[in-house]
């Protein structure tokens, strides 16, 4: 294709320079419009558009691009969108994996700090007190441990591929795919995954078919063992999973995802994770949802989505 017939249009942070270096990029090969977040989803020019960049989608730019047939994100999540009426107008969907591998290694991180209690070990040393739990001052290897993995896509697949190795095996199921890695445990079900694995790593999405995925029966399967959640807050009951941290039943839980997020207008402004106190539990870690916020993680997710757009076009 050498011609510009393809309007694309960008939805962007007001003030993100990372796209004055890639909207030139977008031009040599279509025509763009740049929308910024906060202004309103109107105009003719939108009458045209074709293909979509952008992080979220709402009903309002759909209603104002009735020829769009493609959306490209530069993020993972698709559970903010409006997919059922994405689906129903035909319009492809191209969620970014390019930060796969810096969320399972954060994920990874999480659980090395979890097991070995870094952060408890840190709190206690930094009060004076060497070993608070008296003579409890032990921790546990994952090379002794075997992992289970509930989510195998992308980001899944890279916890395994870098745990290979470390670790005794990796089991998963079959969640919504078939699965031919022949370095994993493939297990029947849910509950053959919960028993055999000593800590378990949740990286689904958020839709219908994993909310609380681990109801308090399959978090009871759980006793003894560490739960590392980079997923989405949906898969349990946050009052079944706090009793269970907080009687010791569940050994340990660090989690990047949390019901409650910051207030976008005041990042200053103090908001806790949850109305439960996690925070509170020394056997719990909190992470802020920054396992894609690696130094060129947003870089990586413009670029990514870019190239996908560019390669559509190329087959128009």
């Amino acid at each position: 294709m050498t011609g510009r017939a393809v309007t694309v249009a960008v939805r962007a942070r007001e003030g993100d320079a990372l796209w004055d270096r890639y909207l030139p990029i977008l031009r040599e090969r279509a025509d763009v419009v740049v929308l910024r977040d906060g202004v309103p989803c109107t105009g003719d020019a939108l009458a045209s558009v074709r293909l979509l960049i952008a992080t979220g989608v709402p009903p309002a730019l759909l209603d104002a691009m009735p020829h769009l047939e493609a959306i490209f994100l530069y993020k993972t999540g698709t559970d903010k969108l409006p997919l059922s009426r994405i689906a129903n107008q035909g319009i492809r969907l191209f969620p970014s994996s390019a930060n796969a591998q810096y969320i399972a290694e954060h994920a990874i991180a999480l659980a090395y700090a979890l097991t070995h209690r870094v952060v408890e070990f840190h709190n206690d040393l930094a009060a004076g007190l060497w070993y608070a739990d008296g003579r409890n001052y032990f921790w546990d290897s994952m090379t002794r441990m075997h992992i289970g993995i509930l989510g195998y896509g992308h980001i899944g697949r890279e916890i395994a591929r870098q745990l290979r190795g470390s670790c005794l095996g990796v089991f998963t199921i079959a969640h919504n795919r078939p699965i031919t890695d022949d370095t994993v445990t493939v297990l029947d079900n849910l509950h053959a995954l919960l028993s055999a694995s000593d800590l378990l790593f949740t990286a689904l999405p958020q839709d219908p078919s994993t909310d609380c995925i681990l109801s308090q029966r399959e978090l009871l399967l759980l006793k003894g063992k560490y739960l590392v959640n980079v997923g989405r807050a949906n898969i349990c009951r946050e009052n079944e999973l706090f009793a269970l941290l907080q009687s010791r039943c569940i050994r340990g839980y660090a989690s990047d995802v949390w019901p409650c997020g910051p207030d976008k207008t005041d990042r200053t402004k103090p908001v806790m994770p949850s109305a439960f106190d996690f925070h509170a539990l020394k056997n719990v870690i909190l992470s802020p949802h920054c396992a894609t916020h690696e130094q060129d993680g947003h870089e990586r997710y413009i670029a990514d989505a870019v190239q996908a757009c560019l390669r559509y076009i190329e087959r128009i």
